[in-house]
């Protein structure tokens, strides 16, 4: 369990890393840019049998996709074997 959690916070730190590059790269999208944070990274295992993290981060709109997208890109080059989902909201 403890590795997990580990991953986790491993995880949260890098994003936050991310969402500094992403103001400096100029990321289009409704992003409040004062507070855009990682607030969560959950490990989920769904009824398949199947594992993945979901990436949350706050103060952008659902629907900031280049957003979405720009951090997924940079998380599956540092975990290429992990599945990780990500998704922004207010």
């Amino acid at each position: 369990m403890s590795e997990i959690l580990g991953k986790l916070r491993e995880i949260q730190l890098e994003v936050d890393g991310i969402l500094a590059d992403s103001y400096n790269d100029k990321v289009e999208g409704s992003i409040n840019w004062g507070d855009l944070r990682c607030v969560n990274v959950s490990y989920c295992l769904d009824v398949y049998n199947e594992t993945y993290y979901t990436v949350e981060i706050e103060e952008a709109s659902p629907t900031a996709y280049k957003l979405q997208d720009y951090v997924y890109r940079k998380l599956e080059k540092k975990y290429p074997d992990l599945d990780i989902r990500v998704s922004t909201e207010w």
